[in-house]
């Protein structure tokens, strides 16, 4: 008998321990942008579980594009959020604190996925297609649930106003993005040519004049989404071999000119 009921707490326990592991994974909400031009639409879940999320997003459009999450706090909804966003982003004005910019998805190529895993705490957000009108609103609701992020291999950190990049290797790379300054930022990853500079791409950026010492190739370009200061999340990068220059073109709450006219361009290299 001592030996049947041995048996019997093994096996619960075993069975117990599945159900930790399955609850310990993220919950995953999958994004679909499709049409074209201004006529895209964005669908997504209604809702999902507060805490680790894997974020997918599958570009069915023929341009490049992305998902951003906006969050409304202090009484204020998601569908605000992503208004004052916009005139922030488009018109230069302050961004209230109540607006909390969520991160996103990395954009993708026509026809192609991509995703993050990261923190969401409840809320009322709005995700949104930055080149279009197509937003769907989202529920974060509950509490944390429980799950660790992937393990990256590389990582990029940004503050204001640099960036500092380490451990990207050519090919496919799990990346963690922090922005550990207090200002919203993403970045904007293009190489460089041959020989070019940082320097040479800030004067660029500033004046327009003469050669672009970037990369003109839209498939060796990476985009983020923008995070909060104080947030991070875990994506992953396709990058080619080289050297890249890394820049944040929003501003600061506050407004004023884009962060990378205040310096924020730094170098990357991919080994």
């Amino acid at each position: 008998i001592a030996s049947s009921l041995a048996f019997v707490l093994a096996v619960t326990a075993c069975g117990d321990d599945e159900k930790e592991q399955e609850a310990a994974k993220p919950l995953i909400a999958t994004f679909e942008l499709s049409g074209s031009g201004k006529q895209k639409t964005l669908r997504g879940p209604e809702s999902i579980e507060g805490g680790l999320v894997q974020i997918e997003f599958k570009n069915s459009t023929n341009e490049r594009a992305g998902v951003q999450l906006f969050r409304g706090t202090e009484g204020h909804s998601g569908a605000e959020a992503r208004e004052a966003g916009a005139r922030w982003g488009d018109e230069g004005k302050p961004l209230p604190d109540w607006v909390k910019i969520e991160g996103g998805t990395p954009w993708a190529r026509p026809g192609e996925t991509s995703s993050a895993v990261q923190e969401l705490p409840a809320g009322d957000y709005m995700a949104v297609d930055f080149d279009s009108d197509a937003v769907t609103p989202l529920k974060v609701t509950g509490s944390h649930n429980g799950a660790d992020p992937p393990t990256a291999d590389a990582r990029i950190e940004a503050t204001e106003y640099s960036f500092t990049a380490t451990g990207l290797e050519a090919g496919v790379n799990t990346v963690e993005f922090v922005n550990v300054g207090k200002e919203p930022h993403f970045f904007a990853a293009v190489p460089l040519k041959p020989g070019a500079t940082v320097a040479q791409v800030r004067k660029f950026l500033r004046t327009e004049e003469g050669e672009s010492p970037l990369v003109e190739d839209e498939d060796a370009e990476t985009i983020s989404a923008v995070l909060d200061g104080g947030r991070k999340q875990v994506i992953e990068l396709d990058l080619r071999k080289g050297r890249y220059a890394l820049g944040c073109f929003i501003p600061d709450r506050a407004g004023g000119p884009p962060h990378a006219f205040k310096g924020m361009i730094s170098e990357a290299v991919v080994e």
